[in-house]
């Protein structure tokens, strides 16, 4: 060898060695995708003289925080349509340029301004580059597992299977247990519980405002494919009966708490092995709030060699 090899640096830029969706990709999504791609509408734009609306749901998706029952709908809906490729539960042996963000057209969408004029800065650029190269995770930290999943589903009322066959409504996440459906599929993203439910703004759900009429306020979606609306009011027994099975899976989330929330506290086994390792004081209060983003650097520095080899 001409010469020893690199020591390892970190990532300069002020980017984040380990990166978390919510907090690292959300807000760079908030500020250039969510005025069109939200679940209500935020008005009108000029693009090449002709007025278009912002949303609601541009593309027929949602690029907000809110939260599904096991991740955001941002993160679902880029997930499900493919608009980053990780290689997550894929075969190996790929070819070149067919992973990582040479095969992901969110790139394109966030830095060439040909989608509508969207041209993220630089070191935005960066954050979601580098944050799909590293396999675009969304908790950025190991406080997450385990915790902030919900499994309750409402219960679909008749009408609604008058046309949706069994199940069509339920269907699982892609890459889960159970799932078996390829990213990319359309029917996946329209009937998967991740973003027919919203645990943040349960009255924007999907699942309520899709069969019910625009005149009253809903998006029409089922109106549009039968010629008529199922729904003519909120007052409807159907729409009340679904919002509050959907009002009841967020108090049930808001109470278990996931790790983006405000006092969300760890589980057990993470803190107990956090003890363990002397990250924690081994009499520490397991009720009392923790930095877990701190702690999992902590522990990450505690298996640094002390000089390089």
């Amino acid at each position: 060898m001409r010469r020893p090899a690199s020591q390892i640096m970190p990532v300069g830029g002020n980017l984040p060695d380990v990166y978390d969706f919510p907090r690292d990709i959300q807000p760079i999504l908030d500020r250039y995708c969510v005025t069109c791609h939200d679940v209500e509408s935020h008005g009108t734009y000029t693009e090449g003289g002709e007025t278009k609306p912002c949303g609601p749901l541009s593309g027929g998706i949602s690029l907000a925080g809110d939260r599904g029952p096991i991740f955001s709908h941002a993160y679902a809906n880029l997930t499900m349509t493919a608009q980053f490729t990780d290689g997550r539960d894929g075969n190996s042996n790929k070819a070149p340029r067919t992973i990582g963000t040479g095969a992901s057209p969110l790139m394109d969408k966030i830095s060439s301004g040909a989608h509508h004029g969207v041209k993220v800065t630089a070191h935005e650029r960066d954050m979601v580059r580098l944050w799909i190269e590293s396999s675009a995770v969304y908790a950025g930290t190991y406080a997450a597992l385990g915790t902030g999943m919900t499994q309750e589903a409402p219960n679909i009322p008749a009408k609604c299977g008058q046309c949706h066959k069994k199940d069509e409504l339920r269907r699982p996440y892609p890459g889960l247990r159970g799932g078996g459906i390829a990213y990319g599929n359309p029917t996946t993203v329209k009937f998967n519980q991740q973003t027919l439910l919203n645990l943040s703004r349960p009255e924007y759900s999907r699942m309520v405002l899709a069969p019910l009429s625009k005149k009253a306020g809903g998006y029409g979606i089922c109106e549009a494919k039968s010629g008529k609306p199922v729904l003519t009011s909120r007052d409807a027994p159907e729409f009340q009966s679904l919002l509050r099975a959907i009002q009841r899976t967020k108090d049930e989330l808001d109470q278990m708490k996931r790790f983006d929330m405000p006092n969300f506290i760890p589980n057990e086994h993470y803190l107990r092995e956090m003890k363990r390792f002397g990250m924690l004081p081994a009499d520490h209060d397991d009720s009392e709030h923790v930095d877990y983003y701190e702690l999992d650097q902590t522990d990450w520095k505690s298996h640094w060699s002390p000089t390089p080899h």
